[in-house]
């Protein structure tokens, strides 16, 4: 991954932090999401603060076609729990996207948002944590495949003639 001169000389100062930056196009429009705990806007943007209640799995990069799945976790509030469930046509196969930005000391964005995945939402499986008094939690787990990969892998073992 390339940096642009102002986050190579943040990197070189040797303070700083990393945001995920995550877009979902679902057919009501983009929903707009952060690792950050407030509100970033950026290009034009506004991606909500998610702070530690969101969480990216590992993303590996390495040369090849891998077809590793990214899980991404998001919490159970009516916003979101109504954008996935019960409308699978809404998300599944739809474009996501997973971007970087760099924070200096202040916590303000440093520089362009670096793209690190391109992909496609799967169905979500809902995760539940009854508490025995007050509220339960829980929270909506989205796998998201490479764009391109999952539909070329869908052709294994298919005849292709007759």
């Amino acid at each position: 991954m390339s940096f642009d001169a102002s986050q190579a000389a943040l990197i070189a100062q040797g303070v700083y932090g990393v945001v995920w930056l995550i877009e979902l196009d679902f057919t009501s429009g983009t929903v707009y999401l952060s690792t950050h705990g407030d509100t970033l806007s950026i290009g034009g943007h506004d991606y909500a603060a998610g702070g530690h209640i969101i969480t990216v799995g590992t993303l590996k990069e390495k040369a090849g076609t891998s077809t590793e799945k990214v899980a991404l976790s998001i919490p159970t509030n009516p916003a979101y729990t109504s954008l996935t469930l019960g409308n699978v046509e809404g998300y599944r196969g739809r474009a996501a996207r997973l971007k970087l930005i760099l924070l200096d000391s202040n916590f303000q964005p440093v520089g362009t948002p670096k793209l690190r995945l391109n992909a496609t939402m799967e169905p979500v499986s809902i995760q539940r944590n009854p508490a025995k008094e007050g509220e339960s939690s829980g929270k909506i787990e989205m796998r998201l495949s490479r764009e391109g990969l999952d539909r070329s892998r869908k052709l294994d073992g298919l005849r292709l003639t007759d």
